[in-house]
């Protein structure tokens, strides 16, 4: 009895030592007490939250929240691409509008000056028939009344318009004129015109009689120059008193 008692203790303490060297070889290999236990059959295993669909809810919202960052990058690129076409486009039409508005005051500005211009030949011109036309019918004082007023009204004609008709009556051969004479009575005109063949055909027509065996190309070489007719004209003026001198 007392041997049976004393070998029970002696395994019991032999357990103990057993059991003592298993946890310290547990513990020296990183081995816990949890890891011996197994679940019976049949046991749940202890619930862990899932923490991942939450993870990728959050990582959903932040893609959706940068889905909506682009969008709103790219709405905004849009916005101030649409911007600066417009802005673009409103800048071509007030180029164009300053563009045509500057053509348009060049335009007047020079439709002015022409306007001035002509202004002016058109007084000088007028200011030339004041000296050329009395000095001309003057001269043709030898004709009759009627005559002279026929050659008048073609004159004024030619030297307004340009224009050569033939007078309203037959002009006839005057003996107190010469082809000559009339040459160089109708060579007052250049002073209104430089064209010394218009001048002659001019004698050609109102004059057709004195003239009728002569053709234009001649009587146009017998026509005098400029300065000759306008020494002529203004010594006349001056005989009468007045100074038409330039």
């Amino acid at each position: 009895m007392v041997w049976q008692q004393q070998n029970s203790g002696q395994r019991l303490e032999w357990y103990l030592l057993v059991c003592v060297g298993i946890l310290a070889a547990m513990a020296l290999s990183g081995i816990g007490f949890m890891d011996l236990v197994k679940l019976k059959p049949g046991t749940e295993a202890m619930h862990t939250p899932d923490i991942t669909p939450v993870l990728s809810a959050e990582e959903g919202n932040q893609t959706n929240n940068n889905d909506g960052v682009e969008i709103e990058e790219d709405s905004d690129d849009i916005d101030d691409e649409e911007a600066e076409e417009k802005s673009d486009d409103i800048d071509d039409e007030e180029t164009d509008e300053n563009s045509a508005s500057v053509d348009d005051k060049e335009i007047d500005v020079e439709e002015t000056d022409d306007e001035e211009e002509s202004e002016a030949e058109k007084k000088k011109k007028e200011d030339v028939i004041k000296k050329v036309l009395p000095w001309f019918m003057y001269q043709l004082r030898k004709y009759g009344d009627e005559e002279q007023k026929a050659i008048k009204a073609c004159a004024i004609e030619f030297m307004h318009e340009g224009t050569i008709s033939s007078p309203t009556i037959v002009i006839e051969q005057n003996k107190l004129y010469s082809q000559l004479q009339l040459q160089e009575i109708c060579s007052a005109f250049v002073l209104l015109t430089d064209d010394r063949f218009a001048c002659a055909e001019f004698a050609k027509t109102v004059f057709s009689v004195a003239f009728s065996n002569t053709v234009v190309s001649t009587i146009e070489r017998k026509i005098k120059g400029k300065d000759t007719m306008q020494i002529k004209i203004d010594t006349y003026w001056e005989a009468e008193g007045i100074n038409v001198k330039n």
